[in-house]
């Protein structure tokens, strides 16, 4: 009878492992919703104030279709910039790659970014300053950030 207790025991055990893991979602998954930037650092430092003094923000929007959209909402409304692609995330190299329009009329670019989940509520994303300035047209001026740079997201 022992025996048999153990068995039913370790049956148990086993079959509630197993659901748990069903339930948690890929990390693909896991970045489809809409993020908003709360903290920019490079080589420099924090560069949270020196982005938002330019900027009331930026979303990105990750969609179960493997599309996304980034909107930068610059203070004067001129410099605001939309951006639409697809998206893939990589598990194996921890890299989510958006295709970037760079050139309009040309064919995207695909670009990695780094990415290690804070919490399941936060990510941070991690590029070269190249692309970021690229992105939001900050080369050659005071707002050009340098080195690898850390975008914190929320959702």
């Amino acid at each position: 009878m022992r025996r048999l207790s153990h068995i039913l025991l370790v049956a148990v055990l086993l079959l509630g492992v197993g659901c748990d893991s069903d339930n948690e979602p890929s990390l693909a998954e896991q970045f489809i919703g809409t993020w908003t930037l709360n903290a920019v650092s490079d080589d420099v430092g924090d560069r949270t104030d020196l982005i938002f003094s330019a900027a009331n923000g930026l979303t990105l929007t990750f969609n179960d279709d493997q599309s996304y959209s980034l909107f930068f909402d610059a203070i004067d409304d001129t410099g605001d910039i939309s951006l639409a692609g697809t998206f893939n995330v990589s598990e194996a190299r921890s890299v989510v790659a958006l295709s970037v329009p760079f050139i309009p009329d040309a064919p995207p670019s695909n670009v990695d970014f780094g990415y290690t989940f804070v919490t399941d509520s936060q990510v941070d994303l991690t590029v070269d300053a190249l692309i970021v300035n690229t992105l939001l047209m900050t080369t050659g001026t005071p707002a050009a950030l340098q080195g690898l740079v850390t975008l914190s997201v929320t959702k």
